[in-house]
């Protein structure tokens, strides 16, 4: 068993880490999707399709999301293989995400984008009814002025 003094530093530490992250500015997290995949329905409700809050088999750790304090949208869509004009950038409140149970983890990118993290209850190995009834959560919850259009470099509905 450990001992207090070993456990009450690691905690605090743990808390202080936690502490920052909350109190920064972030109020959204950013997440690429490819215009192809026909996930977001322009003028239809509603407007995101459950597809972009799917995990994809790499996404072991979690999807991957960005926090909109670190990065910009026109940083995220031209992050993608195709060019920023091939993407829609989604803005998803932190509230919701944590509404829903789930956590957001900063993980540094390794072509070093700031602000990459991952939400990682959202992993090929979890329980597919509970991916469902997230995804669908997060997807109701976009508007069109949470859609940024790479092609256009601004949100939908300003």
């Amino acid at each position: 068993m450990m001992s207090c003094q070993f456990v009450t530093p690691a905690l605090r530490a743990i808390r202080t880490i936690y502490s920052n992250f909350r109190n920064r500015a972030t109020k959204y997290v950013l997440r690429r999707e490819p215009k192809a995949s026909g996930a977001v329905h322009l003028g239809k409700s509603p407007l995101v399709s459950r597809g972009p809050f799917k995990p994809r088999p790499v996404d072991v750790d979690g999807i991957s999301v960005y926090l909109n304090k670190e990065v910009d949208p026109a940083t995220v869509a031209a992050d993608g293989k195709h060019g920023a004009a091939a993407y829609y950038v989604l803005r998803v409140k932190l509230s919701v995400i944590s509404g829903q149970g789930l956590t957001v983890i900063p993980k540094p990118d390794t072509r070093g984008i700031p602000g990459h993290s991952v939400i990682p209850e959202i992993h090929p190995a979890q329980d597919e009814n509970k991916i469902k009834e997230w995804a669908a959560k997060l997807s109701l919850s976009i508007e069109e002025k949470d859609v940024w259009d790479g092609a256009l470099g601004k949100w939908l509905g300003e």
